[in-house]
């Protein structure tokens, strides 16, 4: 019996925590004329971000993801401007612009650091996870 409801807490706990996860977001450019040379652009995040959003060219092509990867087929070949911003809230503000070139039937990926965790937030969040960590301690040992 405490066996099994030790398992339940762990379930539950990993299905709480499953829609936190940032998941790679896929896009298409929008449409273009047939016929002519397109390719992809590749925006990755060193680590994942919350309100992720990227233009290229000056179209919306994500907004407000959390994710760490977005990819944009689709995209005329040539030059192009891709501007990413994410952040705010908990961590830092990020808006960079980079101009790249689009080669056709490739990929072209932007590497972009990621915004970084302010310090309150840092603190209140080890704070919250010691919390949880006591609250989770005690629940198992009342449990056993």
């Amino acid at each position: 019996m405490r066996k099994r409801a030790a398992a339940t807490v762990v379930a539950l706990v990993l299905v709480c925590l499953a829609p936190g996860c940032a998941r790679d977001v896929h896009s298409s450019y929008p449409a273009y004329a047939p016929g002519n040379p397109v390719g992809s652009v590749t925006v990755r995040l060193t680590q994942e971000a919350r309100g992720v959003s990227v233009t290229i060219n000056g179209v919306l092509v994500a907004e407000g993801k959390h994710t760490k990867k977005i990819t944009v087929k689709g995209v005329p070949a040539g030059p192009a401007e891709v501007m990413v911003a994410a952040g705010g809230g908990a961590n830092s503000r990020l808006e960079k612009r980079y101009d790249v070139d689009v080669q056709p039937y490739a990929d072209t990926a932007v590497v972009v650091a990621a915004p970084e965790m302010s310090t309150s937030h840092a603190i209140f969040m080890g704070l919250y996870n010691l919390g949880y960590f006591i609250f989770a301690g005690t629940i198992y040992a009342a449990i056993l």
